[in-house]
């Protein structure tokens, strides 16, 4: 079923987004729209099921109507949209040989019921695989089966490694770009990929340590470069540039693959 809001409902919006004359740019998501003009007498946004989003205008409305419609709804296009089109798409199955991704690799799940275990144990194992060569498989020895304590086990398996190997590019990429920081943090960030503090703490989603190593490698850079600059200005994407040349090839591969990434496991 589609969802609508109507501009009666509208509020100020959290996100951090620009509206374009065909487009939403938020940080991490570029959402296209639709203008339809009819004989309504009220503005209102559809979202329907796949993510198309239609904005549904009377015939003598504005664009600067239009923008200011966009602008109050920010938030509630950007949850909308995305719960729209996750119900279209599966996540990752927790069973055994389901892929799963990692940085610039992939493993293979391979599931192991051991009862007399008290907690469960993950490890990387490489094994034959006929006709394939060698297949590096992430091992899951479990004292449960229930797929929820799967998914904790996978999640938390993730959020480590996450932590290991971005506090390691943070402190290779601080050097470099000769800047300090506060606190690293790994969290589950609903609308970004990551966030630099005025104090300098840092905050990652965990969900990079699944992506490309060069598009994490960008979010540090980018959150970094805020210790020099700490808006989007001219020199602050400079200042990007200078460490990530091909940063716009990046944010383009966030807002269009960012999304698939957040699938894993829930929606």
């Amino acid at each position: 079923m589609a969802k609508e809001y109507s501009k009666e409902n509208s509020k100020n919006s959290r996100c951090c987004f620009e509206v374009r004359d065909n487009s939403i740019s938020y940080s991490d998501l570029e959402i296209p729209y639709e203008i339809v003009r009819s004989k309504r007498k009220s503005l209102s946004i559809m979202i329907a099921v796949g993510g198309k989003v239609t904005v549904k205008i009377p015939i003598r409305a504005t664009k600067a109507d239009v923008i200011r419609l966009l602008e109050n709804k920010g938030d509630w296009i950007y949850d909308a949209y995305k719960k729209q089109v996750l119900r279209e798409r599966k996540g990752i199955e927790v069973r055994e040989g389901a892929i799963l991704p990692y940085l610039d690799q992939t493993f293979r799940l391979h599931v192991v019921f051991n009862p007399t275990r008290q907690a469960a144990n993950i490890s990387i194992k490489e094994y034959v695989q006929h006709l394939q060569g060698f297949e590096e498989v992430l091992n899951i020895e479990t004292p449960l089966t229930d797929p929820n304590f799967l998914i904790e086990c996978l999640e938390a398996w993730y959020k480590k490694n996450a932590r290991n190997i971005i506090t390691m590019k943070v402190e290779q990429y601080a050097k470099s770009m000769g800047v300090t920081y506060g606190r690293i943090s790994i969290r589950s960030q609903k609308s970004r990929w990551g966030s630099c503090s005025s104090a300098g703490n840092l905050n990652f989603n965990w969900h990079l340590i699944m992506m490309p190593s060069k598009i994490l490698e960008y979010v540090v850079i980018h959150e970094l470069a805020h210790r020099m600059e700490m808006n989007h200005s001219k020199r602050f994407w400079e200042i990007v540039s200078k460490f990530c040349p091909e940063y716009k090839q990046r944010i383009i591969w966030l807002k269009e693959q960012g999304i698939s990434y957040e699938l894993f496991i829930k929606e």
